[in-house]
């Protein structure tokens, strides 16, 4: 019997008691300082530099952790500032791409595909615990009988987003590797958009299991250690190349060189580490494209096994 996918709008009732986008709540945008204009715009000009988040925690979360961080940019650069946030990483990198936002954090999933659809640019990375680099975590209630992933199979389980790569593409490419269609190994998946929801969803018992990313997993722990120890985890992602900051290739050469410069320095001067540590961040850092290869390898995999399995 083909099991069905529940996808967005359609989750749990209960979860969308702690989900922000499963409660009719819109996805916030917010201006940080007095600004005009739509578009992205060059370094000479007045108008505000504008940045897009993913929804890598959860919306308010994100917002909380980056606000003070780009308020920091735009003082540097002399700019006011406008933060955008979208629900899903195709609509951010929607706006990367028509040029509708300077500079996005997105996840390492969504910057390949927009690497490889019109050739997005990394700006700098986040450097967490010494690295640029982390791992998809696949967790269970701490009373569940599962031991590993193929315990999950004919359980329920929670996604993030289609092109998370912790939170999607890796459980989904190991599923492919056990032989079967997420579909079918699955009895019911559901999209949480975001990585603190499907934590919940696995404590809160509404789903059997969930993908999510490291670090957010390791913060919850630190900030709702009570909730963090409901959950257990039975599986671990290789090593990916971590959200980078990302920018479209044609953004004004001066202004991509102010924007990367300003955010390197931030670990020298003292009010900026302060904002990273706020955000568990020691710097940013410079990061290469080829980072990123195990996640082009993984997706790579997928595809061929979806397409065998068709």
């Amino acid at each position: 019997m083909r099991r069905g996918w529940v996808q967005r709008g359609g989750s749990l009732a209960a979860l969308s008691l702690f989900m922000a986008c499963g409660n009719g709540e819109s996805i916030p945008s917010v201006q940080l300082s007095s600004t005009q204009g739509e578009s992205a715009v060059s370094a000479g000009s007045a108008a505000p530099l504008r940045f897009a988040l993913s929804s890598i925690s959860s919306p308010r979360k994100n917002l909380s952790d980056y606000e003070e961080i780009m308020r920091y940019i735009g003082r540097k650069l002399g700019r006011p500032v406008e933060l955008v946030q979208r629900e899903t990483y195709a609509e951010v990198l929607a706006l990367i791409e028509r040029r509708a936002v300077d500079a996005a954090l997105v996840c390492s999933g969504p910057y390949v595909e927009g690497h490889d659809k019109f050739g997005a640019e990394i700006l700098a990375a986040p450097l967490v615990l010494g690295k640029s680099t982390y791992h998809a975590c696949v967790i269970v209630h701490r009373d569940s009988p599962c031991r590993s992933l193929s315990d999950l199979r004919g359980r329920s389980f929670a996604l993030t987003d289609p092109l998370s790569t912790s939170g999607s593409i890796f459980p989904v490419a190991a599923v492919r590797r056990l032989g079967m269609s997420p579909d079918r190994f699955f009895s019911k998946i559901i999209y949480t958009h975001g990585h603190d929801n499907s934590i919940r969803a696995v404590a809160e018992r509404l789903v059997d299991g969930a993908a999510v990313h490291q670090a957010v997993l390791e913060g919850l722990a630190m900030d709702a250690p009570a909730l963090a120890a409901k959950v257990r985890v039975v599986d671990r992602s290789p090593e990916f190349g971590i959200h980078p900051l990302v920018v479209h290739p044609a953004l004004d050469p001066e202004l991509k060189s102010l924007l990367r410069e300003a955010f390197l320095a931030m670990a020298d001067d003292p009010e900026g580490r302060r904002l990273l540590r706020l955000a568990r961040i020691e710097q940013f850092v410079l990061q290469p494209d080829s980072a990123y290869d195990s996640v082009r390898a993984m997706r790579g995999e997928s595809r061929k096994s979806a397409a065998r399995a068709r």
